[in-house]
């Protein structure tokens, strides 16, 4: 993967449109947070069928954020054909991390004696359709096409104009933050991973296929160990999630690249005075201002659950 690629993936981000910026960004995700779970209320929508409103409605925000601008859809959200379809390693890199995390977050619980286990369960769970085939619809289709259009496609446009490290790492925290706390490292690789798949690749395709191979896997491991209530199912399940890292270790080339990306486009986004002046420029919009109280009351919440 040539260095120069990511320069001239981020050039033509930046040609898409300027009037698109990062207070859309906060607009779209503010809005697309708040009026899905509203509308669910109001319509009394049925039980399992809250999450894919939610989101569908995530996404509708920003599309219509960029439709009153008169810009490109396609652009935007970068729906391009993919030139170079290289890109078969990301699937298996994306359930490798996956598999790495769960197997982590196993091996700690069985050290706290299955306290972290009861932890997790304080925490509600998303809405889903109880049918095998309708989660795997919501999970493996809607929730990656409609994230990675949003995190990826819509946020590194929007930020784009502020350099390729905030238009890939700002994204890549605030999609982690959105997530259970046990999952915000493992999120914020893989949003990273993903940001740099689409600016390297000039596509979301990517992203998209790596998103969805890893919930098809939590989500088929699961329904395993649901229909399968034995030890041996349980080893069969850490067997295949071992399997797995050891088969993304096989792209171990890759990961290095992913990383050296990481790094320079870390200094980048850290780069100072620009860091702080950008960061409060994001604070003097309402959007913004009321996503970080949102996120600040989400972690006293995880901070008192411990008590």
């Amino acid at each position: 993967m040539p260095g120069t690629c990511q320069a001239e993936a981020h050039e033509e981000v930046q040609k898409v449109d300027l009037s698109l910026g990062p207070i859309d960004a906060g607009k779209a995700l503010f809005l697309g947070t708040l009026l899905p779970p509203l509308a669910v209320r109001l319509f009394g929508v049925p039980e399992g069928y809250a999450e894919i409103v939610s989101v569908v409605g995530l996404l509708a925000v920003a599309v219509q954020l960029a439709w009153s601008k008169g810009l490109s859809l396609k652009k935007v959200f970068h729906v391009n054909h993919v030139r170079n379809p290289d890109y078969g390693y990301l699937p298996i890199i994306g359930v490798g991390l996956i598999s790495l995390e769960l197997l982590l977050i196993q091996g700690i619980d069985w050290l706290l004696g299955g306290r972290l286990a009861e932890w997790i369960e304080l925490f509600p769970s998303h809405d889903m359709p109880d049918s095998l085939i309708g989660s795997i619809l919501v999970l493996v289709v809607l929730v990656p096409v409609a994230e990675e259009l949003l995190f990826r496609g819509f946020f590194v446009t929007a930020f784009s104009q502020w350099g390729s490290g905030w238009a890939v790492i700002f994204p890549s925290i605030v999609f982690a933050l959105l997530h259970h706390p046990l999952k915000i490292a493992g999120a914020f690789i893989m949003a990273v991973m993903a940001a740099v798949s689409l600016i390297h690749y000039q596509s979301v395709v990517p992203a998209v296929l790596m998103h969805a191979a890893s919930n098809l896997f939590v989500r088929l491991i699961a329904e395993f160990h649901e229909l399968v209530e034995s030890p041996l199912a349980e080893v069969f399940c850490v067997g295949t999630r071992v399997a797995f890292v050891a088969l993304a270790f096989v792209f171990r080339s890759r990961l290095v690249w992913f990383w050296h990306e990481f790094r320079k486009l870390w200094r980048e986004f850290t780069e100072k005075p620009q860091f702080g002046l950008r960061f409060r420029a994001l604070l003097k919009h309402w959007s913004w201002i009321l996503i970080f109280i949102f996120l600040g009351i989400s972690f006293l919440g995880v901070a008192f659950s411990f008590f």
